[in-house]
């Protein structure tokens, strides 16, 4: 019984932190500045679930590295989401011949993607890397790089792999280049 609630609960509250990063990358640029805001609710959410100072267990971990690739990936989605976004504009748009590149075309190109990117995250971290409620069970004093560095690693991979894919036929559809694949 408990189990179960477990395996249904956590996978939901890493969910809405997706959610909550998402929102928050509307409508703050700085990355630092949502991870502090987000920082001492993931804590007490991870002390709710048995991680704190004392006993640290892999659902901290997993909600620590979930929390910072979604700051980060959420902040892509918007031209305003950061401020290397509205360079990267510039230079897209200057290498592309165009004058500026609006708000509507960087959330039609950039957003689906980060959408699809996060929803990817988060079920690589909670089903594959750290699964749920085996990430419960697992009460270590010492953080495990290997796991970090698997999460890390699989998501930059399949990180490039859909910026390069999804970046070059939306470029295509907007009628921005002639397309690598499509």
């Amino acid at each position: 019984m408990v189990c179960d609630k477990v395996r249904t609960l956590c996978p939901r509250s890493f969910f809405s932190f997706l959610i909550i990063n998402v929102v928050l990358s509307a409508f703050i640029s700085a990355t630092t500045v949502k991870a502090a805001i987000l920082l001492p609710i993931f804590m007490v959410v991870a002390a709710v679930y048995g991680a704190s100072n004392g006993n640290r267990n892999n659902f901290g971990r997993n909600i620590v590295l979930q929390n910072l690739f979604q700051i980060n990936i959420g902040a892509s989605g918007f031209l305003t989401g950061s401020g290397a976004n509205l360079l990267v504009a510039s230079l897209i748009g200057g290498a592309l011949g165009i004058t500026s590149i609006s708000y509507t075309d960087w959330f039609a190109a950039a957003f689906p993607m980060c959408m699809l990117l996060l929803i990817i995250g988060w079920w690589v971290g909670t089903k594959l890397i750290f699964p749920i409620p085996a990430a419960l069970l697992y009460t270590t004093n010492h953080y495990s790089w290997s796991d970090t560095f698997k999460y890390g690693i699989t998501m930059m991979l399949i990180g490039w792999v859909v910026i390069i894919l999804w970046g070059e036929t939306v470029l295509h559809w907007l009628g921005y280049t002639e397309g690598l694949f499509f």
